[in-house]
C-alpha cells in the first residue's frame, strides 16, 4: 500500500509480504445507483512486530507493476448502473425494469476470524432483491407460483454486446416476497437469499459468457457460476 506523498518525491510505503500478510473481505453491489465493491484488509501484530513494520514504511521501494501507474485508477473499465436481465428460473423474466424503483445484487464474504483478527473466508453471502410497481394480483400469484429454490440469472449491461452475468444453481437463493398495498404505493418486492461456499464459484470468459474473445480476466465481461 502507498500513501500520497509525504514531500516533494516521498511516499510511504507498508509491505505486508510473506508472514504479514492480511485477510480480505470485501462488499460487491450492483443496484439503480451504480456498481461498488468495498474491500477490507485487516490483521493484528504482535506490538515489537509492528513497531518495526511501521518504521519501514518510510523507507520501502514500491513494487512496480507493468501498466499502473498513480493510484492506478482506470477509467476504461468503469462501469454505470445498466440493468439487462432478472429471471427466476432461467429464461423466465421476473418483470419488466420500466417500473423497478429498486433492484440490487449484493455478495460478500462470511469469515471466522484466525487468533490474529485475519479473516478466514469460508462462504459467500448474496441477497438479491427487486421491488417494483408491476403489483397487479396477477403479478403476485405468478411470483408465488415460482419454485422456492429455482435457478436465477442476473444480468447487467457492459459497453457494446458485453454484460457481467451471475448464474445462481437451484437450490442456491430461496425466495421471499412482500406485497404492499397503502395510501402512498402499491409494490411488489422479491428477496432471494442464500450463502454459498466459495469454492462452488466458477468463473468463465470469452465471446460466448459476456466479454470480448481475447479477454481471460472478466475486464470486459464475464459469467460467474455459484453452485454447480
Amino acid at each position: 500500500m502507498v500513501t500520497q506523498n509525504q514531500s516533494s518525491s516521498a511516499k510511504d510505503v507498508w509491505k505486508f509480504i510473506t508472514g504479514k500478510e492480511l485477510g480480505i473481505d470485501f462488499d460487491w453491489t450492483y443496484n439503480q445507483d451504480g456498481r461498488s465493491c468495498k474491500i477490507s484488509f485487516e490483521r493484528a501484530f504482535p506490538f515489537n512486530d509492528a513497531v518495526t513494520f511501521i518504521d519501514a514504511a518510510d523507507s520501502n521501494t514500491a513494487v512496480t507493476f507493468a501498466g499502473i501507474t498513480d493510484d492506478g485508477t482506470d477509467l476504461t473499465i468503469y462501469r454505470g448502473a445498466s440493468p439487462d436481465k432478472f429471471e427466476k428460473p432461467a429464461a423466465s423474466s421476473l418483470g419488466s425494469f420500466n417500473l423497478v424503483t429498486v433492484r440490487s445484487l449484493n455478495i460478500k464474504t462470511e469469515n471466522k476470524k484466525s487468533i490474529d483478527n485475519m479473516s478466514l473466508v469460508d462462504n459467500l453471502m448474496i441477497t438479491l432483491e427487486m421491488t417494483g410497481r408491476e403489483a397487479a394480483i396477477a403479478d403476485f400469484i405468478t411470483r408465488l407460483n415460482k419454485q422456492q429454490l429455482d435457478g436465477v440469472v442476473f444480468q447487467e449491461k457492459n459497453s457494446g454486446s458485453y454484460y457481467d452475468k451471475f448464474d445462481f444453481n437451484a437450490n442456491v437463493l430461496s425466495q421471499t416476497d412482500e406485497f404492499v398495498i397503502n395510501d402512498e404505493e402499491r409494490t411488489l418486492k422479491i428477496v432471494l437469499e442464500g450463502r454459498v461456499p466459495i469454492y462452488a464459484v466458477s468463473f468463465l470468459y470469452g465471446t460466448s459468457n459476456g466479454g470480448d474473445a481475447a479477454d481471460t480476466t472478466g475486464t470486459t465481461g464475464g459469467t460467474i457460476k455459484f453452485g454447480y
